[in-house]
């Protein structure tokens, strides 16, 4: 498993329309100047090892159902529960919005590695699902991963197939909490499990998606954005979520076949506006 936590403060606001829910999250405080990242740095946003819920530590947490949201998230035994599954339509996720985001620069790599579970998981269309991870770089280039049950899937960009489901691999990500790692370098992404390969492709770019009138923000159109949760309202889960870490720094030629394995030096922080939507 991994390990460490930084701490920060943060505030966040909410709007919600139609199927939309729309999170803006702001951290408004910062220990230190801008600094230049060294390569191969690591900053652990969430531990369970350390107790409490992401929101509790350094991630934004927020719901949005309607009327209302019977989403709930629950601390027991190393890991927040988070589970959407008693209102298909409800929204639920979790963002980083501490003060040390860094900037993802794809020609340098940049991974995420996170610990989950899906206990379980439903969906009323294909190509959605109830548990999702995102990664965007600074160019907006990045994936979306949809979780089933028993598969993982990428979701397609650009314009003819948008948000339908790309190349997948069968995975039991029921089974156990699962060490998971999401690697973006140059233009292409790969997934491991337990350091085993598991799916790899090109980046997409989702900036084609349009958001709803008088929403904010688009989150396809914000750099360095990194979301987990239950994205849709078609569909829902129960999943259990340990550990979330970003890895920045120059990791070299992608490859299927290990995970790099750096020591890792936390550097300063700046300020950051991240906002993130919720679509249908």
């Amino acid at each position: 498993m991994f390990h460490k936590k930084i701490g920060v403060a943060l505030l966040f606001a909410v709007s919600i329309s139609s199927f939309i829910a729309i999170f803006i999250f702001y951290s408004l405080a910062s220990t230190s100047s801008l600094g230049a990242w060294n390569p191969r740095t690591s900053i652990v946003f969430y531990d369970g090892a350390l107790g409490g819920t992401p929101n509790e530590q350094d991630m934004a947490y927020e719901t949005e159902g309607i009327p209302f949201s019977q989403v709930t998230q629950t601390f027991s035994n190393g890991a927040t529960t988070l589970d959407s599954t008693a209102n298909i339509l409800d929204y639920a996720g979790y963002g980083i919005t501490t003060t040390l985001v860094p900037t993802l620069e794809p020609i340098m790599g940049f991974q995420l590695n996170f610990t989950a579970q899906v206990i379980s998981e439903t969906h009323d269309v294909d190509n959605r699902a109830g548990f999702s991870v995102i990664l965007l770089g600074e160019d907006l280039q990045g994936i979306e991963l949809a979780f089933w049950e028993g598969k993982i899937s990428a979701q397609e960009g650009g314009t003819t197939n948008l948000f339908s489901f790309a190349e997948s691999v069968n995975f039991d990500a029921t089974a156990e909490l699962t060490d998971y790692t999401l690697e973006i370098i140059g233009g292409r992404y790969v997934l491991r499990a337990e350091g085993v390969y598991l799916l790899d492709g090109p980046v997409r770019d989702y900036t084609a998606w349009v958001p709803p009138v008088g929403a904010p923000a688009d989150p396809y159109e914000q750099p360095n954005f990194v979301f987990l949760g239950d994205n849709s309202s078609q569909g829902k889960s129960r999943i259990r979520l340990s550990y979330v870490e970003l890895m920045i720094g120059t990791f070299g030629p992608l490859t299927i076949t290990s995970s790099p394995t750096p020591t890792l030096t936390p550097t300063p922080a700046f300020k950051l506006t991240l906002p993130m939507i919720i679509r249908e």
